[in-house]
């Protein structure tokens, strides 16, 4: 006679697992960080994106500020 049947329950998602979920994460979290530097490196070259964007941001504003100026003349 067989022993007692042990039934593991393990949450899945769309087929996903916790255990799977974080074995990705790393790999998605720098997927998403080249992405989207890859769509700043695009954008810079933008007029609306130099005004809104990059004249902005806090440390390097300034350089973004003085091709700002240069375009307009």
């Amino acid at each position: 006679m067989a022993g007692p049947r042990v039934i593991s329950h393990s949450v899945r998602f769309l087929g996903a697992n916790p255990e799977n979920v974080m074995r990705w994460t790393g790999a998605a979290a720098r997927f998403g960080v080249a992405a989207g530097a890859g769509v700043l490196f695009i954008a810079e070259c933008l007029p609306p994106a130099k005004t809104d964007l990059f004249c902005k941001l806090p440390v390097v504003g300034s350089y973004w500020k003085a091709y700002e100026a240069k375009d307009e003349e």
